[in-house]
């Protein structure tokens, strides 16, 4: 299994390679270039969100950190916190920076 450091590195790697990036001229090769920039906008998306989400369950609660937040080893110094009484919600919300609830995630 790969870890993100490897998964990063490749996504890299195949943005400097001349050889994935040349002038398509065969719709196999648009179609394969087009995937792979979907790839990379996807794992760069991830990386760049940096929003937190908050997740109320029947008799609990928890935060989920952002993919880089995680990566970069900086976890266990995040500053948010949930200290609010259970709000009767349940389902993913966004969590703001300054601690309120956002939108639910569907």
């Amino acid at each position: 299994m790969s870890t993100w450091d490897e998964v990063i590195g490749l996504v890299n790697a195949q943005a400097m390679d001349e050889g994935l990036w040349f002038r398509a001229e065969t719709v196999a090769e648009a179609y394969l270039q087009r995937e792979l920039r979907r790839l990379h906008a996807a794992v760069e998306g991830l990386l760049e969100d940096r929003r937190h989400i908050v997740q109320f369950e029947e008799d609990d609660w928890m935060i989920a950190h952002p993919l880089a937040e995680r990566l970069e080893g900086s976890l266990l110094d995040c500053p948010m916190r949930w200290d609010e009484p259970d709000p009767g919600l349940r389902g993913r919300y966004w969590l703001h920076d300054d601690g309120t609830l956002g939108e639910e995630i569907p």
